[in-house]
């Protein structure tokens, strides 16, 4: 899922999942190559946020590989 916020010109992808049987064979950086390419595609700044769980190594290491950058910041959601 992702946001697309005119206001604010920010771009966000709120959950990107792989089923765990299907992990670490290459879909989800596939899928997240698809969606940086149509986010990029529509009006708006040319940054894109995301959210992880801070546990999920695997997800943040993709996130790295593919050039995010860990700020630090932190969003809790009740």
């Amino acid at each position: 899922m992702h946001a697309l916020d005119p206001d604010e010109n920010s771009r966000w992808i709120y959950r990107l999942m792989i089923d765990r049987n299907h992990q670490g064979r290459g879909y989800g950086r596939a899928a997240l190559r698809a969606l940086m390419a149509h986010l990029h595609s529509l009006p708006g700044g040319p940054s894109v946020a995301l959210g992880v769980d801070p546990e999920n190594v695997g997800a943040r290491r993709l996130y790295a590989s593919e050039g995010f950058v860990e700020t630090g910041e932190v969003i809790e959601v009740s």
